[in-house]
Formats: structure tokens, C-alpha cells, sequence
């Protein structure tokens, strides 16, 4: 399954650029450097400043072509408490696909959750899916299908 993931990955990654930025709730920071913590982020700022963001406040981070904005955590298409920064993989037929990692207690082992927005909305989430399921649904979809009740995140296509 990981190696379906990277296949995924890879294609998102596609064309390179290395721009590194953070937007957070207040301002748009371009960083000569950038690195993660698990509390805040360290950004160099080209005039030589540096600038520590907190976790909480990074509404969408981006680094070697990696792009993670924060989304409501979905599992087993029910809405949590919290928000992550996930990762998006792909977009295809108007459908940005992210993708969250997050401890299973019950096997201690990371599950890997597939979440599917279409204007601004989540419209499906999938946990451990292969890359088939992922791209049968995406290519399946159509706007008759329900979107997830309650979760809306306005803004962020």
C-alpha cells in the first residue's frame, strides 16, 4: 500500500519547483529555508530573518513541491474534533484528493486516510485505500452523490 501511495506522491510532484512558503492565518511568509518541528516551523526569510510559526496557526505550508493545507479531520466519513495538515496528492475531474496519516490504536500502526474535497467540501474519505479504489471513485463521482454532512471548508479551493 506505501508504494501505492509514493505512485501517488510522485505524480503530484511532477515538475519540481522549490518554493518554499507558509500562509498562516494572518500573513503569507516566502522562506529561504524552511523546517518542521512538531510544535511551530522555522522559517528563514530571504532578508536572513527568522520566523517561528506555531503548528496551529498554518493554514497551508509548502516545500519541495509538497503543498499540505489544514483540513477538518474525516475518519470513516464522520467528522472530528480536530484539523491536520495533510497532504495534497492530486487533483482530477475538479476533486482535490489529500492525504492524512494517523495512529491506529487498535494496531499501533499508521492508517493512511484519503480524503476527496470538491468545492471546498469533503465529499468522501477512504482509510488504507489502494490507488484503484481511489481513482474508481474520482472517476465515478458525479455531483448526485452526496457530499459529507457538516463539513464545509469554505475557502480553501
Amino acid at each position: 500500500m506505501s508504494l501505492v501511495l509514493a505512485a501517488v506522491c510522485f505524480t503530484a510532484q511532477a515538475g519540481k519547483n522549490s518554493l518554499k512558503y507558509v500562509i498562516t492565518k494572518s500573513d503569507t511568509l516566502i522562506c529561504a529555508s524552511l523546517r518542521f518541528g512538531f510544535v511551530n516551523t522555522k522559517c528563514r526569510l530571504n532578508t536572513g530573518e527568522k520566523m517561528v510559526i506555531p503548528y496551529e496557526d498554518i493554514v497551508v505550508i509548502s516545500k519541495n513541491s509538497r503543498v499540505k493545507e489544514r483540513k477538518p479531520v474525516v475518519v470513516n466519513n464522520m467528522l472530528s474534533d480536530k484539523s491536520a495538515l495533510m497532504e495534497l496528492v492530486d487533483y482530477k475531474n475538479h476533486i482535490r484528493i489529500f492525504k492524512y496519516e494517523q495512529v491506529n490504536n487498535s494496531t499501533e500502526k499508521k492508517d493512511v486516510i484519503i480524503s476527496f474535497y470538491k468545492d471546498g467540501n469533503c465529499i468522501n474519505t477512504q482509510t488504507n485505500p489502494d490507488i484503484g479504489q481511489i481513482y474508481d471513485f474520482v472517476d465515478h463521482y458525479t455531483d448526485n452523490d452526496n457530499k459529507l454532512v457538516g463539513i464545509d471548508s469554505s475557502g480553501s479551493e
